[in-house]
């Protein structure tokens, strides 16, 4: 994970909470930025999903390749 992304997310976290508590997400005020979380948060697991389908498809190649140059020998 980005490192940024592991500074932000406890910081965000402590500042979703605490418009939780004060109930501002639900207020009509603040209905458009409910709505891009909500896009962010997709956004985010589209990001890991990307990551982990990468990750594993490296993972593969270097088995190949491993495979292959161990037959070579």
């Amino acid at each position: 994970m980005d490192r940024s992304y592991k500074e932000d997310i406890p910081k965000m976290r402590r500042a979703l909470e605490e418009l939780k508590k004060e109930r501002l997400l639900r207020s009509p005020k603040f209905a458009r930025e409910t709505a891009r979380l909500r896009r962010g948060v997709a956004m985010f697991h589209s990001d890991l999903v990307y990551l982990r389908v990468n990750v594993k498809a490296l993972k593969e190649i270097l088995e190949v390749e491993r495979r292959s140059h161990r037959g070579g020998q």
